[in-house]
């Protein structure tokens, strides 16, 4: 046990999975845009569609 005690490694886990939650989501979306980008680069997507497809979402 550290100084901080069973408040302490509460503390520290709760701290780890919400930076490991938080690293998941920055993650995918990092994915997410580099696959959209190196579709519309070689032609696999059609940007125009996807312009489309994402104004219907707002």
């Amino acid at each position: 046990m550290n100084k901080l005690g069973i408040k302490g490694n509460i503390l520290n886990t709760v701290i780890w999975f919400v930076s490991v939650y938080i690293f998941i989501i920055l993650f995918l979306t990092l994915v997410l845009l580099i696959i959209i980008i190196i579709g519309a680069k070689l032609d696999l997507i059609n940007i125009m569609t996807l312009q489309r497809a994402l104004n219907r979402l707002n």
